[in-house]
């Protein structure tokens, strides 16, 4: 978890300030170049004449540049006069135009707001997180964030790659503590869960972070939750397990739902043998 380019998408509402705030944090902690993306659901008239064609493009270059002062504006607002970040206006739905961004640009980290989208848009994001680590912001106060204690669930499908590698990077470079949680069904072997744990994370690993294991009875999404919520965590790790529907690759229903609920930051990490540019159709 070493990202060294940066895709931050912004709507230019309240809620930006929070992507701005922890893409800031990740770009200055790992010396990451940061660009922001703002995506433009603009309206065209269905029909006009031909002669209205100059009016209308220069209607939308102005529109354009307005757009891209006001990304300025939020940029040094948010991340202050010492970071240059490239700036992008792009036209098109932000859920498309983030989906072509990431696969033009392949960054190491995408950063998203958790507010706004629609549940469709964020399953659609299931896409991106297919390849791409997948940083969301939440929603509140985005002032100075931190990151002191990160959990990390054990035994979700899909956990088992990239997530508890990545969190325990993450504690060790932040000096925060890692907290492992698996979820057992009610009336569960809790001794399974246990082994799971110990096995999650190597010992090299755990000497470099303090590691807390919590084996918890109940459904996933809920006591990661939680979990959350009683220890006062910063960050989330979540492996991404992906499903199919129609022709789109969605995030599983956990996955979703703590990203929907959850008042803390969520990283959405890809599954082994997912990586960019892997051959082959994904893991389902």
């Amino acid at each position: 978890m070493n990202p060294k380019t940066i895709l931050a998408a912004v709507d230019l509402s309240d809620s930006s300030a929070a992507v701005l705030a922890w893409a800031g944090l990740l770009a200055r902690t790992f010396h990451a170049q940061l660009t922001l993306l703002y995506a433009d659901l603009r309206e065209v008239p269905p029909y006009f004449f031909p002669s209205q064609e100059p009016a209308l493009e220069a209607a939308a270059g102005q529109h354009r540049a307005a757009l891209m002062e006001k990304l300025q504006q939020a940029a040094r607002l948010g991340l202050g006069q010492a970071m240059s970040p490239e700036l992008v206006v792009s036209e098109g739905h932000p859920v498309e135009t983030i989906l072509a961004e990431a696969e033009r640009r392949r960054p190491d980290l995408i950063v998203i707001g958790s507010h706004g989208r629609s549940g469709w848009a964020r399953l659609r994001l299931g896409s991106v997180a297919e390849n791409v680590p997948v940083w969301v912001a939440p929603v509140g106060p985005a002032a100075s964030p931190e990151i002191t204690a990160i959990l990390c669930p054990i035994g979700l499908p899909g956990s088992a790659g990239g997530a508890p590698q990545a969190a325990a990077a993450l504690a060790a470079h932040f000096g925060a503590q890692l907290l492992l949680l698996h979820a057992i069904e009610p009336g569960g072997e809790r001794d399974g869960g246990r082994i799971r744990l110990c096995d999650a994370i190597p010992p090299e690993a755990r000497r470099r972070c303090d590691v807390l294991e919590i084996v918890r009875e109940g459904d996933a999404a809920e006591q990661i939750l939680l979990v959350a919520r009683e220890r006062a965590v910063d960050l989330i790790v979540l492996g991404a397990h992906h499903r199919r529907l129609l022709e789109f690759t969605v995030l599983g229903a956990t996955t979703e739902r703590v990203i929907r609920h959850a008042t803390t930051a969520v990283l959405v990490m890809p599954e082994v043998g997912r990586v960019a540019g892997a051959e082959g159709e994904p893991r389902v």
